[in-house]
């Protein structure tokens, strides 16, 4: 799940920030958790280490200067600074902000960062397996998809299948939704690793050449979750 925190001491700022957030669960079927604070001590003592923090200036400090708090007390979620000073942007690199948006808000401004950092942290997201004895740890990228036979579980990567007890619900509690679907009730796919969808949506081909059944359930949904990935991360040149 994607995390997403808004520190304002402004309501209508805090409104409209959270407005453009669920415009952005919306428009991209993804299951954010939107939390907001408004008092800095409270903010201080939350852990908010996995999210992205949009913080804008207020009349008592900057938003610079509210990173800054927050760096001295060991927080390092990315923060995104909102400003309608220029100054406020080349100190922002002073606090390590992930990004500066200039006010007035743009909807694009907002949703780019909140882009970036999803695919950031997709990027770094691994899950943890038992092979045997062994703890294996993954990336979720290179995983191309999942299948379930008889009591085991195998993950097939670019690389090679790994063999694991830890059960398919399991190891899809781990994996990023927005880029895994289950498509059957013994398989899990990688929607960046499709080549092609086979006619009528009864199967798929992964990029190595495995073909996936899709459930006669599942169609609809498929096709929803496919669209929205290719909508999100897919350009098209015409």
């Amino acid at each position: 799940m994607l995390r997403v925190c808004i520190f304002s001491e402004n309501r209508k700022m805090e409104a409209g920030l959270r407005k453009i957030v669920q415009s952005y669960i919306y428009e991209n079927l993804i299951s954010v958790d939107i939390k907001v604070f408004r008092d800095i001590k409270m903010l201080l003592k939350s852990d908010i280490s996995d999210a992205i923090l949009f913080i804008n200036d207020s009349e008592e400090r900057s938003a610079v200067k509210t990173a800054q708090i927050l760096r001295e007390h060991d927080h390092s979620e990315k923060i995104v600074i909102i400003t309608d000073s220029i100054d406020h942007v080349y100190d922002a690199f002073k606090v390590d902000a992930f990004r500066v948006i200039r006010m007035p808000v743009a909807k694009a401004d907002i949703f780019e960062a909140i882009n970036s950092f999803w695919k950031m942290k997709f990027s770094k997201k691994v899950i943890l397996v038992k092979n045997g004895a062994q703890r294996i740890t993954l990336s979720a990228s290179d995983i191309i998809y999942v299948m379930s036979m008889n009591r085991d579980t195998i993950i097939v990567t670019k690389t090679e299948n790994i063999n694991t007890t830890v059960s398919l619900f399991q190891v899809a509690a781990q994996l990023p939704e927005e880029t895994f679907f289950t498509c059957h009730r013994s398989y899990i796919i990688n929607l960046m690793n499709i080549r092609t969808v086979t006619t009528g949506i009864t199967s798929v081909r992964m990029s190595n050449g495995d073909e996936i059944p899709i459930s006669r359930r599942r169609k609809t949904e498929f096709m929803n979750a496919r669209e929205a990935y290719i909508d999100r991360n897919i350009y098209i040149i015409n």
